[in-house]
């Protein structure tokens, strides 16, 4: 009895130190968000009705010719309907769906560039 008691008093230590910790970070992350992301080398904005901001960081394969989103680190896009081939995503900021689709195996996919709607 002695033993299940000590492993339930750990137990709800434990738990009350992790909501603790969250509290504290949730906190103390909108502060210190915009200088993790100057340190990862992005910019911070915001976006449409995000309650929080979104850390732009550019890719490095940007802007290079593709016909494939595997090719890109953010997704093969093309902005004129009819095109097989496109550019590598510059960032990761978010797409609007009416101006940038994804192309995959030289097919048009844009239901996966539309998360926000």
């Amino acid at each position: 009895m002695k033993k299940l008691l000590k492993i339930l008093l750990v137990i709800l230590v434990t738990l009350i130190a992790v909501y603790l910790a969250l509290v504290i970070f949730i906190r103390i992350y909108p502060r210190i968000a915009p200088l993790i992301c100057q340190v990862r080398g992005g910019e911070y904005s915001f976006y449409g009705w995000s309650v929080g901001g979104i850390c732009i960081v550019s890719y490095k394969d940007g802007g290079r010719l593709c016909t494939n989103s595997k090719e890109c680190k953010g997704g093969c896009i093309i902005t004129t309907t009819g095109q097989t081939t496109g550019k590598c995503k510059e960032d990761n900021s978010p797409i609007v769906c009416s101006k940038e689709t994804l192309i995959e195996n030289r097919r048009i996919s844009p239901a996966k560039f539309c998360p926000m709607f």
